[in-house]
């Protein structure tokens, strides 16, 4: 049967339809690498298309009919990480609605082929889709009439639910809305879930170590059916160490974030991995970073980020599937993708609902002339540190405890640049956020000198900390580079801050339950070592200390 991918993107949708049995003859998508990738791969010669464009009936029937429909519309506004979930869903809505009105019109145009229908999505576009379209929500109620159709009939019913791509023998934890029907009984579609669990460790262990012995056979670890030698395996052999400034800051936006929980790192390797995004990421929360066997004895380079072909491996691509452009576009096509074991999933469940046999993969050639590889023998050499951003959010805090954490931030509560003190009380979606200002100061220094005179003491006596304030505010953000061993750097004070902190009393996690009123309004208890951090960070910016 035939198969015709919207929103193609590299292909993984493509590719699991194709190892089910499918033949793929058509991708579309707007992004030209995306393109030039998935018409190498499957021998296609498609051009570049603007799904977004094709909105009548007339502009559909220009496609090609098909034996099945799949897409996964682009879920940038969908996804909770862009903007905490709250982006803009214009987009997003109206790309569900254009592919399911292609679909509606191949279901149900005179002489149809199209005998199923699937659709991929982040998990939080299934609280924007209708269970149920008619040909009027779908703008097609004059087609509908032309063609005997009553517009308000039902034309598509959206089945499905969030599916967990590990549980379909991928090596990722990947959990997606997928949605789709059989045509003839309006039966969702059910893939069904495999015992094999495949971990990082197996894509490491079968990949090998990107500059480390030269194995004579590389077998799949998606297909052991499948491999190829050592200089047939491209974009892995080469060193995606990073420098010490990005690892330390992902650290501690794992195991140290204010309000968020703790995260491993570097990543468990007998697990499957995190969410490959789209976006390649070395010192952010979501940054996948392992331990590298290189450069153990410098900072810069002992943890690296996944290699393109490792990347391409946890999303169940084959091993000699190649990726058009340069690292970041290789990555985002890669990010991007279905997980092939889900969509190959998908494929063999269609199939047992179908009167059809399976048949053997698809075999296709493959031409990857104009294709590049990042495979490079050497050693990275990190003579190129990443520059600050005049405008970069700069937020630490010195301890974190009683569910809280006292952040030093050039980021204020009203958008605004400039330096100040902010309370994050709880974790998730509820957290609560409090500047806090000269009132708080002084309330947390009348309970340190009933309780622990000996942190002020010592504030007092820190050149650093008690005479900084004085040109602190007067520097700018962009004065302050990536340097933290720098003593005046805002980070290496606010550590010093939370060194103090632990060792200038022997109970600095204590709770205190009598609180004056500035301090209870942050939060009725609080441990002792939060009302150091306060006083401490407050005196660093405060020119009356």
């Amino acid at each position: 049967m035939t198969v015709i991918d919207f929103f193609c993107g590299a292909g993984g949708f493509s590719e699991g339809f194709r190892q089910a049995g499918f033949n793929v003859i058509m991708g579309l998508d707007n992004w030209q690498p995306a393109v030039t990738t998935h018409n190498a791969n499957h021998n296609l010669h498609d051009k570049k298309w603007d799904i977004s464009a094709i909105e009548t009936p007339q502009a559909i029937e220009q496609i090609p009919d098909s034996d099945i429909i799949i897409g996964s519309p682009p879920c940038v506004s969908f996804s909770l990480s862009n903007k905490g979930g709250n982006a803009d869903k214009t987009l997003g809505k109206k790309l569900i609605r254009n592919f399911l009105r292609i679909v509606a019109v191949k279901k149900f145009k005179p002489n149809s082929q199209l005998k199923a229908w699937a659709m991929e999505n982040v998990p939080n576009s299934k609280n924007f889709v209708k269970p149920t379209y008619s040909f009027s929500d779908l703008n097609l109620s004059s087609w509908a009439k032309a063609n005997n159709y009553d517009p308000s009939q039902i034309a598509i019913t959206v089945n499905g639910e969030v599916l967990n791509a590990e549980n379909y023998g991928c090596a990722q934890r990947r959990k997606r809305f997928i949605c789709g029907e059989i045509c003839k009984t309006g039966d969702s579609l059910k893939p069904q879930p495999t015992d094999s669990r495949l971990t990082v460790s197996d894509i490491q262990q079968a990949l090998g170590s990107p500059l480390g012995d030269k194995k004579d056979k590389i077998t799949d670890p998606n297909n052991k059916a499948l491999s190829i030698t050592y200089n047939e395996l491209h974009d892995h052999h080469y060193d995606t160490g990073v420098y010490a400034v990005e690892w330390e800051k992902a650290q501690h936006l794992k195991q140290d974030h204010p309000y968020m929980g703790t995260m491993f790192f570097p990543e468990k390797l007998d697990k499957p991995s995190r969410t490959i995004m789209a976006t390649k990421s070395a010192s952010t929360r979501e940054a996948i970073l392992y331990e590298s066997d290189l450069h153990q004895d410098t900072a810069d380079g002992r943890y690296r980020t996944p290699t393109i072909r490792e990347a391409a491996s946890i999303m169940g691509f084959p091993i000699n599937y190649q990726f058009w452009g340069d690292e970041s576009t290789k990555w985002r096509q890669v990010g991007n993708a279905v997980c092939v074991p889900l969509a190959k999933a998908l494929g063999q469940a269609i199939l047992k609902q179908l009167p059809y046999r399976q048949s053997s993969p698809v075999q296709q050639e493959h031409d990857f002339t104009d294709f590049t590889y990042l495979d490079n023998p050497h050693e990275k050499i990190f003579n190129n540190p990443p520059q600050r951003n005049a405008n970069a959010l700069f937020r630490e805090h010195p301890v974190k405890s009683g569910n809280m954490t006292i952040d030093l931030t050039n980021r204020a509560l009203d958008g605004k640049s400039r330096w100040c003190v902010i309370a994050f009380v709880g974790t998730g979606e509820g957290y609560g956020r409090f500047e806090l200002g000269a009132d708080t100061l002084a309330s947390a220094r009348s309970v340190l000198e009933q309780l622990e005179p000996n942190f002020l003491e010592m504030i007092q006596a820190d050149n650093y900390i008690h005479y900084y304030n004085s040109s602190f505010l007067d520097k700018k953000n962009e004065e302050y580079d990536f340097d933290c061993s720098n003593p005046e750097h805002p980070f290496s004070l606010v550590k010093r801050i939370g060194k103090i902190a632990q060792t200038s009393s022997e109970k600095p996690g204590i709770v205190i339950d009598d609180l004056p009123k500035d301090l209870s309004l942050i939060k009725t208890k609080m441990p002792l070592n939060q009302i150091m951090s306060i006083f401490g960070l407050l005196t660093l910016i405060s020119p009356e200390s």
